[in-house]
């Protein structure tokens, strides 16, 4: 079973990301976890995500070609979209590309800058680092899309996966879920009922 981020942990991750004193880094840092929390981005997507690729006017972001070579497009709820047009209204138009994340000099950002951005919103957050990966977010949006209702087929065409037992890996319940569900069964069924 994966490791995932609580909704608690996840909030704590995107107010730790913005909680620093250099502008640039606080707004670039908040969109960007932003995106892989809630679209579940893999990191060569979002490392690899161009300003043609964003359309706030629609709410979407398109990832083109990923992992698969499928090509797929993501609504962006409020708070990503909010960060990402802050982002963006921020981000140097002196760069000699067209790719979204960059550094402080205008280069794209590599994958250990990227490293970096989450390795300090995890220690700000106090989250323990032993276990948690980029990809952790990954299965954090996954399996938050699914507690909170979305069915497998939408989640799968998300995630941008190719076969559909891959995201059902992400259908694991844990001892909380199985707790908080025999509780709310006692309370909606009366407690101390027995079928006979």
């Amino acid at each position: 079973v994966p490791r995932v981020l609580s909704a608690d942990e996840a909030r704590k991750l995107l107010d730790a990301a913005e909680r620093q004193d250099c502008v640039f880094n606080a707004f670039r840092d908040r969109a960007l976890l932003g995106l892989l929390i809630f679209c579940g981005l893999r990191r060569s997507e979002v490392l690899s995500l161009r300003l043609r690729h964003v359309n706030l006017e629609a709410g979407t972001i398109s990832i083109v070609a990923s992992k698969n070579g499928k090509s797929r497009a993501i609504p962006l709820c409020d708070e990503p979209e909010e960060s990402l047009q802050d982002w963006l209204e921020l981000r140097s138009q002196d760069c000699n590309h067209d790719l979204v994340f960059t550094s402080k000099w205008g280069a794209p950002l590599s994958k250990n800058g990227l490293a970096a951005c989450f390795r300090r919103a995890l220690v700000r957050a106090s989250i323990d680092v032993e276990d948690v990966t980029l990809h952790t977010l990954r299965h954090t949006f996954a399996t938050l899309m699914l507690r909170g209702g979305c069915d497998l087929f939408s989640l799968q065409q998300l995630l941008g996966h190719t076969r559909l037992d891959t995201t059902a890996i992400y259908l694991h319940s844990g001892l909380g879920d199985l707790q908080d569900a025999i509780k709310c069964h006692l309370l909606t069924n009366g407690e101390g009922g027995h079928d006979s």
